[in-house]
């Protein structure tokens, strides 16, 4: 497990604590990487991190919302 500057743990999955995380994006459009503007597309590039890094992340977001290494929920039509 890796320490942060503080000496403070923090988990990854390199047999460290995988974290799971849910991300709830606004129910206005559908997001993806290619709309790179507005705080949907931050939800898309702090969800794919954050996955990367190995945490559990579930993205809940309007129906034909993509992202790739984080797991998608369609919640509504946009």
């Amino acid at each position: 497990m890796s320490e942060t500057g503080l000496g403070i743990p923090c988990g990854h999955s390199r047999g460290g604590l995988v974290v799971r995380i849910s991300i709830v994006t606004p129910q206005v459009f559908a997001v993806t990487r290619e709309m790179p503007y507005g705080a949907e597309w931050a939800c898309v590039l702090i969800a794919d991190a954050l996955a990367k890094k190995g945490h559990d992340v579930t993205m809940y977001a309007p129906k034909g919302s993509r992202c790739q290494d984080a797991a998608v929920v369609g919640t509504v039509e946009p």
